[in-house]
């Protein structure tokens, strides 16, 4: 399965959702959060995934595409 991967520049997700960003490089999951810091006020929050700290920040928005999660499996 791939995912439908959406240009920053098209559309941006909505406020608080998590999903999925790339650099075109690396795949990370994060969310879009009000910011009255930065002009836009708006910024990237990033995950942690299993402990493991994501090294790449969005808060310089470098992300390019975001894509929704993917459903989780039905149970059996």
């Amino acid at each position: 399965m791939e995912a439908d991967w959406i240009r920053v520049s098209d559309r941006l997700p909505e406020f608080d959702v998590p999903v999925l960003l790339t650099d075109g490089k690396h795949i990370h999951m994060g969310q879009r959060q009000r910011d009255n810091y930065y002009t836009a006020g708006w910024k990237w929050s990033s995950y942690w995934c299993d402990g493991y700290d994501l090294e790449w920040a969005f808060d310089d928005r470098t992300a390019t595409h975001w894509a929704p999660l993917p459903s989780l499996p039905k149970g059996e």
